[in-house]
């Protein structure tokens, strides 16, 4: 799990959750409106994301689904073993706030000198 976060890590705008659960147990998970292109990926066991539109997709290991901001979804373990899965997002209003910022310390640096 470290080699795959520090990977996706790189990218200073990605972030990305871990999550474990039980067979028989759910997670309902809210995706801010500011979470653009947020993925689920099953990392061991199977899962279904079941989403607002009532529609019900099911996940093994190494597949992924793109999932909706500003929208709930459940993820159900339906494994016989525990289910791992990570999430993977970007904080747009994050990165603007950041790609400002370091534009205007840049643009001081400038000047100051």
């Amino acid at each position: 799990l470290n080699e795959i976060k520090t990977s996706l890590n790189s990218d200073v705008d990605t972030n990305v959750v871990f999550v474990a659960d039980f067979p028989g147990m759910y997670l309902e998970n809210f995706i801010h409106k500011d979470f653009a292109n947020t993925t689920i990926t099953v990392l061991a066991g199977k899962v279904m994301v079941e989403l607002v539109e009532k529609i019900n997709i099911t996940l093994g290991p190494d597949q992924s689904l793109q999932v909706t901001a500003d929208s709930f979804h459940n993820v159900h373990t339906i494994s016989e073993t525990a289910s791992c899965y990570m999430y993977v997002f970007v904080n747009t209003t994050e990165a603007t706030l950041m790609k400002g910022y370091n534009q205007f310390e840049a643009d001081y640096n400038k000047t100051a000198s």
